[in-house]
């Protein structure tokens, strides 16, 4: 499986749903929760889980709401690799 991924542009933090992936940092995050908190006093904000494409780690960010961040697009295939190997196997100087 090969994980490519580009760049296509801004994504809201208003719009994170699970499962959306962005670029932060230098790394590719999928959102895995996210909360839109409106406190009675100050500005709404997004408590999000984010986890790491590349090594699986989680951590937890907080974006104020409206922020903007890149968003990734992972595009996800299968390959096959197809190998060919050559033997050759020598019996003896009369039989060749």
């Amino acid at each position: 499986m090969i994980l490519g991924g580009c760049n296509t542009g801004m994504i809201s933090s208003n719009d994170f749903r699970t499962g959306t992936t962005i670029e932060l940092d230098g790394q590719v995050w999928r959102v895995v929760e996210f909360l839109h908190v409106k406190p009675g006093k100050g500005s709404a904000f997004v408590r999000t889980k984010l986890k790491s494409v590349q090594s699986g780690n989680v951590v937890e960010k907080t974006f104020r709401a409206g922020e903007s961040v890149q968003q990734a697009i992972l595009e996800k295939s299968n390959c096959s690799i197809l190998m060919w190997s050559l033997v050759i196997m020598f019996y003896g100087h009369d039989k060749f």
